[in-house]
């Protein structure tokens, strides 16, 4: 489902997907190919290792692939990483996260809503990608989940309202930086 949006982003944009380099000869972690895939993804001694909860372990690695990535491109730009050494890079839009807030309509406006899209404009307002970092999180955790025929309803739920904020993250750029390129 993120990969849509994703796309459709990518497609609005022209930006070209790209691959990142791995740590080579990582051994197995034990916990399926996306683990896997996401420990090769980023620097050793990470702090998000999460083997009582391995879901959350995807989603918070997916967080710290993106910081990787966007401390390897330029002061402007997000990455998102899918998976498979495969990640997306944004130019940020002149969107504010409150105006991506707003734009949310109120019969979309989950139990994340409050905490990602109001709270969190504090350290976020003026990096409106950070949905996106979050839905690719999401939807990474629950990528872990479906590989692994185990349950999470917590991030199933992230996974689902974060493709509305990603609509509405679309939504603002169209309204309020429609020469976004």
């Amino acid at each position: 489902m993120i990969e849509l949006v994703l796309s459709l982003l990518i497609a609005a944009t022209s930006i070209i997907e790209q691959h990142q380099p791995v740590r080579p000869n990582l051994p197995d972690q034990g916990y399926g190919w996306l683990i896997n895939d996401l420990e090769q993804h980023t620097h050793a001694g990470h702090p998000m290792r999460n083997e009582q909860d391995p879901g959350n372990w995807a989603h918070e690695l997916t967080h710290q692939v993106n910081s990787d990535l966007r401390q390897l491109t330029r002061a402007n730009d997000g990455a998102f990483y899918w998976d498979h050494g495969e990640y997306c890079r944004l130019l940020y839009p002149n969107v504010t996260l409150a105006q991506v807030a707003g734009m949310v309509p109120r019969d979309k406006r989950g139990e994340f809503y409050h905490l990602y899209l109001i709270e969190m404009q504090r350290w976020w307002n003026n990096e409106c990608l950070y949905v996106l970092d979050e839905a690719t999180a999401y939807a990474n955790g629950l990528q872990y989940h479906a590989t692994t025929h185990t349950k999470d309803a917590h991030r199933l739920q992230g996974a689902k309202e974060f493709i509305d904020y990603s609509n509405a993250l679309v939504a603002a750029v169209e309204k309020y930086d429609p020469d976004y390129k």
